[in-house]
């Protein structure tokens, strides 16, 4: 499973958690089986272009907002007590946001030289 499969597949995971919707819930509005959804959410299943703007329809999330807009939550990690993070750990948080930015925009590079 590629970085960029595993960033979009824990995205997805989150948000679907968010809106309150089970992995038999989002399986069953895919038409698809539990272990199917299940397989895809591990990444273990490819997500192709098809089922991706599927299952965002479905989230009510659009490709932009799941690849651009889901940045850490500033507000939640400056709740979080001196204790519990420190400058490092926040600057490494960061790095792998960039990181797993910087992949999903050769993801889709890669994919628009294909149209």
């Amino acid at each position: 499973m590629s970085i960029t499969n595993e960033v979009l597949v824990n995205r997805i995971r989150l948000v679907r958690k968010s809106r309150g919707i089970s992995q038999i819930e989002m399986a069953n509005l895919l038409g698809l089986s539990k272990s199917t959804y299940n397989r895809i959410e591990l990444g273990d299943t490819p997500i192709y272009d098809d089922r991706l703007n599927e299952i965002l329809k479905v989230l009510k999330i659009s490709l932009f907002e799941i690849i651009f807009a889901f940045e850490l939550d500033m507000n939640d990690i400056i709740k979080q007590s001196k204790d519990e993070i420190d400058l490092a750990s926040f600057r490494d948080l960061l790095q792998n946001q960039i990181k797993q930015n910087q992949e999903i925009l050769k993801m889709l590079n890669s994919k628009l030289q294909h149209y």
